[in-house]
């Protein structure tokens, strides 16, 4: 039987940040999410991505948010 996850607290409000585009850059030991939100700019050709958030986790972490993610939006999709 899988272990269940610890208990998620907040005992500080965090604001939520929204993206329209997160890079991803995998290291060695962990992989690195920047997340973007798309801005459109004057005189220019195409759109900004200005970053807004950044988050690194342990390889299996990532491994973990992938199996989530995959799980949820394929529920989601059917």
């Amino acid at each position: 039987m899988a272990a269940e996850k610890p208990k998620l607290t907040e005992p500080e409000i965090i604001a939520g940040t929204f993206c329209t585009f997160v890079d991803v850059d995998v290291r060695d030991e962990f992989v690195r999410l920047t997340g973007c939100d798309e801005v459109p700019l004057v005189g220019y050709d195409g759109p900004e991505l200005r970053i807004v958030d950044r988050i690194v986790v342990p390889r299996a972490t990532a491994r973990r948010l992938l199996t989530d993610l995959q799980r949820a939006l394929g529920r989601r999709d059917r």
